[in-house]
């Protein structure tokens, strides 16, 4: 686990409390976001993983979010896509203020290439993430074609970025190890798939987990649907069964009525018989 390391304090020159909280600390700086939805998608996607990972574990994360690293200086700030910072409770935060956890400043870094951001994201960035110590930098370009590297990653070492190598292959393309995160990130038709380093699964896309939920929803239904089914033949096998027997008792009633019928009948007649002195027939 990287070392605890705290955002930069301003004394006490935090701006008076009577200014709204959402003046002294934009969610937005009012400009057109400069990703498009090749971008967003990328962006999205290893945001549900990271749910999907830290839902039992205290990490706080987020994407596109502006990260205050010195208190009370709104121009003092950075929106990384995807950032997380290890050892602290999520919270629902417009914006992220490391002096609101503790001074926690990220760990975690990951910027999705784009033609606007290109330059930034691999100098100036990459140049501020060094300086406030995030452990790990990772960036991807999903505009990267099939031959083309799509991704790179870097790791603190001694006040300065170390490029990571590749920690193996898996489904035929590179895949980056990140130790702070214990997750694996590679390349998968055109956008990032994470890897739970310790079980060795991927984690799905939403739209993939979407389909997955509509599958299963498919199957339950048509599983429903034959026990539905099934459960009317049996009905309608039972039913069958009570009438046929319903049948056969009556069947039996009548003959046993008529054969005592008969029998009254016969007695009846022997009498009339005996009363006429007429023998009956052997």
């Amino acid at each position: 686990m990287p070392d605890q390391r705290v955002a930069v304090p301003l004394g006490t020159a935090d701006p008076p409390s009577e200014v709204p909280e959402w003046v002294r600390y934009p969610e937005t700086d009012g400009q057109p976001m400069p990703d498009g939805p090749r971008q967003r998608r990328v962006m999205n996607g290893v945001l549900h993983a990271l749910e999907g990972h830290f839902r039992s574990t205290d990490a706080y994360f987020g994407g596109d979010t502006f990260v205050y690293y010195v208190e009370g200086r709104k121009r003092e700030a950075v929106a990384p896509d995807v950032f997380a910072v290890m050892d602290v409770p999520f919270a629902d935060d417009r914006v992220y203020r490391p002096s609101k956890h503790g001074g926690r400043l990220p760990d975690f870094v990951m910027e999705v290439l784009s033609p606007t951001t290109r330059h930034y994201d691999q100098t100036e960035k990459k140049e501020l993430y060094c300086t406030l110590g995030v452990q790990e930098y990772f960036l991807f370009d999903s505009e990267a074609g099939p031959e083309d590297r799509a991704m790179w990653a870097y790791e603190l070492d001694g006040g300065d970025y170390k490029p990571m190598l590749p920690a193996g292959m898996v489904s035929g393309e590179e895949e980056y190890a990140s130790g702070v995160l214990d997750l694996g990130f590679r390349r998968d038709e055109g956008r990032v798939r994470v890897r739970d380093l310790n079980t060795g699964l991927d984690y799905s896309w939403p739209e993939e987990e979407r389909e997955g939920h509509r599958r299963e929803t498919r199957r339950r239904a048509r599983a429903e649907a034959g026990r539905a089914r099934a459960e009317a033949e049996r009905r309608a096998e039972a039913e069958r069964r009570e009438r046929a027997e319903a049948g056969q008792a009556r069947a039996e009633a009548g003959q046993a009525r008529a054969e005592a019928e008969n029998a009254l009948l016969r007695e009846r007649i022997a009498e009339f018989e005996a009363r006429l002195g007429v023998k009956p027939k052997p």
